[in-house]
């Protein structure tokens, strides 16, 4: 169809110059009438004319279009593992009765697009059939799809599942924002099995010694049940507390609470057990193990220094900054120390830090007492070399430090360079420092060799040199049967603070020797995170939470801060999710699903843009698959997802009902197709035709 309009309407003007080119065109036509050529010259002037007044009107020409087509069905197979567990259905009568509806919009000449979901939707080509192979379900996700289909080309969708969301937004309240009806046909048993679980575990990864501690629980049921049930708290086997609830069954949950203290530094393993009812169908979820992680309040460490120095006063400082180690100073006056050297000897330390001692050699029986204390109290050594301190006078030491003397091969009158190795930035020494700034060893201020030595350990390579004729090991650290030890071979530690104040490397003193004492004590280094997920053992489809913290700081979430969780199989990554901290609870925390059944390592890394730390475990995926309690027809929320879009739910056994539903649809669309004559390029391409035709003739006539 057709339609001329003009946008402007023609003038008397307009109309008058109309006329005067009519008068015109017949007066010159007359005149010329022998002159053919000339004739038609006159013509093409006057159509351009012509068409130039005729734009003035600014014509539009609507040109529209209809068409009718058959409106279309989606269909939506849910392809979760749960859809292989209801007893009263099996799998292949299920895809008969699907290929049976099929071939019913077949008959009837109406188009169908099949999609299989689970956590994910996919489009389905030819014979599409439900495999279960799906490890979770999102329902939401399959109305979302159908929200954003246009609803002048669709009748209908149907959704064929168990209703048994797993994950995703509430479906039912996403089904009113639908613009066509869905229909909802579902499989399953009509009554759910009974079953009691232990659904989450909320307690601290890690905790202070004294601290009070709380465990909030979560304890689900399904299914027709109404029962007291004892929840215990169990420690190394032993109950610590119990409580007594009453659970609901119909997919209800009941809160439950624990306050303890953990006794033992390190890891304590408890375990939280659910009492099971009368004909429960899996006593495996009742139970769930878990650690926290208790860490000392209080450190002792000893100073125990040969003959007060330029590094004495420093290292005490230091030492004084962190609230959470008891320090103890020894000094050596002739042969006697201040405090007495009994209490040294009678008191059991976690560190014990040598400064510029010894300042002459010990006799073998202090070597043999040292080593009878060391070997008892398990304690961690440093040795921060002082001015006084010789490969002679420090001899005896060696042995504690697994060192070597390699002699006086560099003058130790002269100052040298020195600078840190690749690996440290990567050690568990480190904390804060960015490999950049520390490859300007320029910027460092040069210092003196002290004693002359090297490690006896292969695996633990010095972490910083002094660049002499000879580089020598200036950052020796070594672990050795669970003893840890740090030693600093030159007198010139202070240097660090007092050279380098007003430079960018102003704290460098602070932040190696925070970094030092942290792995010498344990706090810092491997045992820096504190994460754990609540289970070991899934079952493919589940919720895998993961939460924790970082000891020794109370983390300000900042923009460049970030954690996450790798997951790996045999050596290939399979998946990366990120964790969000939460300011609330001041720790991180994650959710991700459980695959294919196996086991799995994970990696825990949180990254604040300098340094880098992780963690690493391992879990696994149960052959059993899904959660035995999901085999059950979820009819409440079919129900609701079909009332909301106007649609109809159908148990399977009556799905046949949709048949009387289905009939062709048909819907005309009109389009338009404006033509603004003003606008278009062919009207000036015309107008340029006319006037080069034109001056091609005047051309070969030789007009001007």
């Amino acid at each position: 169809m057709l339609n001329l309009e003009f946008l402007r309407p023609l003038d008397i003007w307009s109309w008058g110059g109309l006329l005067v080119i009519g008068i015109v065109l017949i007066i010159g036509f007359r005149s010329i009438k022998t002159q053919h050529f000339v004739r038609f010259l006159f013509t093409l002037r006057l159509g351009v004319f012509a068409i130039c007044l005729a734009l003035l009107s600014q014509p539009k020409l609507t040109v529209r279009n209809s068409e009718t087509h058959v409106k279309k069905w989606n269909l939506y197979l849910d392809n979760s593992l749960s859809m292989d567990f209801h007893q009263n259905f099996s799998l292949a009568a299920v895809n008969n009765g699907i290929t049976e509806l099929i071939n019913e919009f077949i008959r009837r000449d109406i188009d169908l697009e099949t999609f299989g979901f689970s956590q994910d939707i996919t489009e389905l080509a030819a014979g599409p059939a439900i495999e279960a192979v799906g490890s979770s379900t999102n329902l939401g996700n399959v109305i979302s799809h159908i929200n954003a289909l246009d609803e002048n080309n669709y009748s209908g969708a149907i959704i064929i599942t168990d209703g048994q969301p797993t994950q995703g937004t509430n479906p039912g309240q996403l089904a009113v924002e639908s613009g066509i009806p869905i229909f909802t046909i579902g499989i399953g048993d009509t009554t759910p099995m009974v079953d009691i679980s232990i659904s989450s575990i909320d307690v601290p990864t890690v905790a202070i010694k004294g601290d009070d501690l709380t465990l909030t629980a979560r304890i689900a049921s399904i299914g027709p049940v109404e029962s007291r049930v004892s929840i215990m708290l169990m420690h190394d086997g032993e109950p610590i507390g119990s409580r007594f609830i009453t659970v609901y069954g119909q997919n209800s949950q009941q809160q439950v609470r624990f306050q303890f203290t953990p006794q033992k530094l390190g890891k304590n393993k408890y375990k939280l057990v659910a009492s099971s009812v009368a004909d429960e169908i899996n006593i495996k979820n009742n139970r769930q193990d878990f650690e926290v992680t208790m860490l000392k309040d209080r450190y002792e460490v000893a100073l125990v220094t040969g003959a007060p120095n330029y590094n004495t006063t420093l290292i005490k400082s230091l030492l004084n900054k962190q609230s959470r180690i008891s320090l103890q100073h020894f000094i050596q006056k002739n042969i006697e120390f201040s405090p007495p050297i009994k209490m040294f000897w009678e008191t059991k330390y976690d560190l014990i830090i040598f400064d510029n001692f010894p300042t002459q050699q010990p006799s073998r029986q202090w070597q043999r007492i040292f080593a009878r204390k060391l070997s008892a109290q398990q304690s961690s050594l440093a040795w921060v070399i002082g001015p006084d301190v010789d490969n002679n006078n420090g001899q005896p030491l060696f042995p504690f430090f697994h060192l070597r003397s390699i002699g006086d091969i560099v003058a130790e009158d002269k100052t040298y360079n020195w600078y840190f190795t690749e690996d440290f930035t990567t050690s568990p020494l480190a904390q804060g420092f960015n490999s950049n700034d520390l490859s300007a060893a320029s910027q460092l201020p040069p210092i003196t060799p002290g004693i002359q030595v090297e490690s006896l350990l292969s695996d633990m390579a010095p972490l910083a040199y002094l660049s002499g004729p000879v580089e020598l090991p200036l950052i020796i650290y070594n672990e050795q049967d669970g003893l840890r030890s740090f030693i600093w071979t030159a007198p010139g530690y202070n240097q660090l603070h007092y050279k380098l104040s007003g430079t960018k490397f102003s704290l460098l003193a602070e932040q190696l020797w925070t970094g030092i004492v942290g792995w010498l004590l344990r706090i810092s280094g491997a045992e820096k995170l504190y994460f754990r997920l609540n289970k070991d053992v899934y079952q493919q489809g589940e919720m895998i939470a993961v939460t924790g913290k970082m000891a020794e700081k109370t983390i300000e979430k900042s923009p460049d801060t970030k954690a996450f969780i790798r997951v790996m199989q045999n050596g290939t990554q399979l998946s990366t999710t990120e964790l969000e901290y939460s300011s609330e609870f001041e720790r991180w925390e994650g959710e991700l699903w459980a695959a294919q059944p196996g086991q799995y390592q994970f990696e825990i890394v949180v990254d604040d843009g300098n340094t880098s730390d992780s963690q690493t475990g391992m879990f696994s995926v149960s052959e059993g698959q899904i959660e035995l309690n999901k085999v059950f027809v979820n009819r409440n929320t079919l129900q609701q997802v079909a009332d909301n879009s106007e649609g109809s739910y159908y148990d399977w056994n009556t799905r046949f009902n949709l048949n009387e539903l289905l009939e062709q649809e048909h819907v005309t669309t009109t389009s338009n197709q404006i033509i603004k004559f003003g606008e278009e390029y062919f009207v000036l391409i015309i107008l340029l035709l006319f006037l080069v035709i034109e001056w091609i003739i005047r051309r070969r006539f030789g007009l001007q």
